[in-house]
């Protein structure tokens, strides 16, 4: 009995070394599980600082495409004022165009004005020409007058001379009454002196 019993601790003793040696692995194994835990607990945790770190990257990519972006609006900016001074330059561009064009009218309207002027003068030119065709014409009409005065004049001076050469012709005719008074008185004689005889 005492046989058994010695038996039987020592095979629970055994037991004991062997329960002994499983809870000594076990804790081992706890150890390590805990270990475990804490390193699946850092891998948790890198896993997160890994998924931060995606995110800062994925927000750094973002930053960085926000910065290209902030580039690009600012080259848009940069771009939409030299648009603007361009739209300003073209709308003076416009302008002077538009003035280029006055200055040509105007330009062609001083020519105008020029050959007015020329004109004007070549008016004015006609004018005192007209003016004297006019005293010209006036002038002809008087020597016409003249002419024809002159020619009155020529024919009173024929006429002054038949009106000469009739007076002569009257003074002889005279002369020859007196003288056929004369030859008339003397035949009376004759007769009174010829009655006498």
């Amino acid at each position: 009995m005492l046989g058994v019993n010695i038996l039987d601790f020592l095979q629970e003793k055994q037991n004991n070394t062997e329960l002994t040696k499983e809870i000594q692995n076990n804790t081992e194994l706890s150890k390590e599980i805990q270990n475990t835990t804490e390193l699946s607990k850092e891998i948790q945790n890198t896993t997160e600082l890994s998924k931060e770190i995606q995110n800062n990257t994925e927000l750094s990519k973002e930053i960085q495409n926000t910065t290209e972006l902030s580039k690009e609006i600012q080259n848009t900016t940069e771009l939409s004022k030299e648009i603007q001074n361009n739209t300003e330059l073209s709308k003076e561009i416009q302008n002077n165009t538009e003035l280029s064009k006055e200055i040509q009218n105007n330009t062609e309207l001083t020519k105008e004005i020029q050959n007015n002027t020329e004109l004007s003068k070549e008016i004015q030119n006609n004018t005192e020409l007209s003016k004297e065709i006019q005293n010209n014409t006036e002038l002809s009409k008087e020597i016409q007058n003249n002419t024809e005065l002159s020619k009155e004049i020529q024919n009173n001076t024929e006429l002054s001379k038949e009106i000469q050469n009739n007076t002569e012709l009257s003074k002889g005719i005279r002369n020859n009454t007196e003288l056929s008074k004369e030859i008339r008185n003397n035949t009376e004689l004759s007769k009174e002196i010829q009655n006498n005889t």
